[in-house]
């Protein structure tokens, strides 16, 4: 395998009561109820051509929050959600779904592997509380989001259009839908 791609490879992940690994390796905690942005390819959306947004809700007799809801569009062509340990794919009106290439989704024990090979995104979900992102290489600077910037520096993570919050609550719930 070639190292540099693997290298350039951006890996974000939410797991457990809100716990965040942005895409340069910050970790925080945050444990918001709601719709949030977890990453999309442009601050303003209806620039951008993907969101991959989380719902975190009370779980565990409502101790903890855990992310039970996620969703993958794809502007214009197709929304795909994971809820209650499967998937449910929504085509968006115009878009005839003929392109099977598009996306695939595979069940890998017990994960569901989703990728959208064209565009370089893979998320990988336990069906319970772990969600995985990865983004190629090409992404970088490109992302915004709770898995922060992807820019290689994991100061300005928790930061909104280059400006810094004040708690990992503030820069959560910057991010709710």
């Amino acid at each position: 395998m070639n190292m540099y791609i693997r290298d350039s490879l951006g890996q974000c992940q939410v797991y457990g009561n809100g716990h965040y690994q942005t895409f340069d390796s910050k970790w925080f905690r945050f444990s918001g109820q709601c719709l949030y942005t977890l990453v999309q390819d442009s601050c303003d959306m209806r620039r951008g051509t993907f969101s991959i947004r989380v719902e975190s809700v009370p779980c565990c007799e409502e101790v903890l929050t855990c992310s039970r809801n996620i969703i993958l569009q794809l502007k214009g062509q197709v929304t795909l959600t994971l809820r209650d340990m499967q998937v449910t794919v929504s085509l968006h009106e115009g878009w005839t779904g003929q392109d099977d290439s598009l996306y695939s989704i595979h069940t890998l024990g017990l994960y569901i592997v989703m990728s959208v090979p064209s565009k370089g995104i893979t998320l990988i979900w336990d069906k319970h509380t772990r969600i995985t992102v990865e983004l190629a290489g090409s992404w970088k600077n490109r992302v915004c989001g709770l898995c922060g910037n992807f820019d290689s520096n994991e100061m300005n993570d928790l930061s909104i259009s280059g400006s810094s919050v004040s708690s990992p609550m503030a820069f959560g719930n910057c991010w709710k839908v």
